[in-house]
């Protein structure tokens, strides 16, 4: 961001055109401890101002979503095939992320989860329940 805008390289689907529909376009920057800037940016975000911030319980991030339309002819089979190839990289990502998670917790609030809390936040994450 800059200059109060946002700037990104070409939407596209895997490379292609973004099918005819609408898409829901979400920014989120992490809490500053786990970022490369976070110098520059100061603890919590000090350095930077914008009603885009959040504040949680682990810290503040900053949080943008729009919506952006492509004008067209939708198809039905494509939207499908779009559906199932986001739905499995979702899960894929889901699964990851989920994975990430604790040791970042540990980092953040400097205390080891015991392995029954790591496996039941593993699950949870997994089923989308919020921890």
């Amino acid at each position: 961001m800059q200059d109060g805008r946002f700037k990104s390289s070409p939407f596209s689907d895997r490379g292609g055109a973004l099918l005819p529909g609408s898409y829901t376009i979400e920014l989120v920057g992490p809490i500053t401890a786990v970022q490369p800037t976070a110098r520059a940016l100061g603890p919590d975000y000090k350095n930077f101002s914008s009603p885009l911030l959040k504040r949680g319980k682990l810290g503040t991030t900053l949080e943008y979503r729009n919506t952006l339309k492509i004008p067209g002819q939708s198809s039905s089979v494509a939207d499908a095939n779009a559906r199932r190839v986001a739905e499995q990289e979702k899960a894929a990502w889901v699964k990851t992320s989920c994975a990430d998670i604790p040791a970042i917790k540990e980092q953040l609030t400097g205390k080891k989860m015991a392995p029954p809390e790591h496996e039941k936040f593993l699950k949870d994450c997994a089923d989308g329940k919020g921890n």
